[in-house]
């Protein structure tokens, strides 16, 4: 069986989209100036060449939160630039911590269950990563990374992880929603159900006033992302937070539980909604 390699859209001039194998999407942005990467993957397989064939000025790394599809390939550079309330992830036990090979491992699976015996890569055998030989710099809400010409502005929504960001790209009206929109919102941090999404609300409240400055969405699992799965999500906190939702058994993707459930999207808060996750129900899974 022909094995399959990283997909490369360009889905604007000089803005790259990178699926890592149906597990996640990355994206380059390249100025006048210099480059970015938005999130460094599961690190399976050879993601800095694939950056390195797409641009030729240097590039800084940056990630939308800390989770192992997201930072696990960060092994393959030298710095990552994330929010500050994340960087505590990386001294997490092996089985929290975002780079180890046991939490990039079970995130394979959706890449098992797109792909199986056409993968590249063996999840048994990924290289480890060696946190001594990278350096995290922190950013803050409202941190500016100017490209030359193009801009991200990170803008901070604590909740599926405590320093879970978007980046705003306003010359292009794109916004890179990382996974903070998407058919279901993980919520797993502490609190009441009420509390945690008040608490993702009140950043997304922020970027909805905000929402005339951009037309395109890319998320990490999503590129484009439905404009209606956005204010779905919106509206879906805002009754929740108010007490208007109850939980209801629901599917998405490769969840299925009890979420707040509001027109197309859901809010997963209970556990086991993450612990029983299976890829294979996924409806849709991306296949080149």
């Amino acid at each position: 069986m022909e094995q399959v390699t990283y997909h490369v859209q360009e889905i604007a001039n000089g803005i790259w989209a990178i699926d890592e194998f149906s597990m996640v999407y990355c994206y380059v942005l390249e100025g006048s100036k210099s480059a970015a990467v938005l999130d460094a993957g599961t690190g399976v397989s050879d993601l800095k060449s694939v950056v390195d064939s797409l641009v030729s000025k240097p590039y800084t790394v940056l990630a939308t939160h800390a989770h192992m599809d997201h930072v696990g390939g960060i092994g393959q550079f030298h710095e990552l630039h994330i929010h500050s309330a994340d960087i505590p992830c990386f001294e997490f036990p092996e089985q929290m911590n975002p780079v180890s090979t046991f939490k990039r491992r079970q995130i394979c699976e959706r890449a098992i269950a797109a792909y199986g015996d056409a993968l590249p890569f063996d999840p048994d055998n990924l290289e480890p990563v060696d946190l001594s030989q990278i350096t995290c710099l922190p950013f803050e809400d409202g941190a500016v990374f100017d490209l030359g010409g193009r801009t991200l502005e990170a803008i901070h929504i604590p909740g599926h992880t405590k320093g879970s960001c978007c980046f705003l790209v306003r010359e292009d009206r794109v916004l890179f929603a990382g996974d903070n929109f998407g058919l279901a919102l993980i919520l797993p941090l502490g609190g009441s159900d009420r509390e945690r999404i008040q608490a993702w609300l009140e950043g997304a409240e922020k970027l909805s006033r905000r929402s005339g400055e951009f037309d395109l969405i890319c998320a990490g699992h999503y590129c484009p992302l439905e404009r209606s799965w956005f204010t779905d999500m919106l509206s879906c906190a805002r009754k929740a937070a108010a007490g208007e939702l109850a939980p209801q058994l629901w599917e998405a993707d490769e969840m299925r539980g009890p979420m707040y459930h509001d027109g197309s999207v859901g809010i997963a808060i209970d556990p086991e909604n993450v612990r029983n996750r299976d890829f294979r129900r996924i409806r849709q899974l991306r296949r080149y």
